[in-house]
C-alpha cells in the first residue's frame, strides 16, 4: 500500500540506476542547503528526502 502511495506521486522509479541519480540529486540539495545555511528546518527537511530515497534505492537494488 505504501508503495503503490509513493509511485503515485512519482516517488517509484523503474530502474535502480533512475533511483541512483535521485539519490545524488537529493544528496546536492542537502549539501546546498548546509553550505548556504538555510536553517535547520531546510536541511532536516532534505535530510528526510535523502534518507527516504536511500531507502528506496537499497530496495530497488536485485542481487544476481
Amino acid at each position: 500500500r505504501a508503495s503503490e502511495k509513493a509511485a503515485a506521486k512519482g516517488f517509484d522509479w523503474p530502474s535502480s540506476k533512475e533511483c541512483r541519480a535521485k539519490v545524488l540529486e537529493e544528496w546536492q540539495e542537502l549539501e546546498s542547503a548546509i553550505e548556504q545555511c538555510e536553517g535547520q528546518t531546510r536541511i532536516e527537511e532534505e535530510l528526510g528526502n535523502e534518507a527516504r530515497y536511500v531507502g528506496k534505492q537499497a530496495f530497488s537494488i536485485k542481487a544476481p
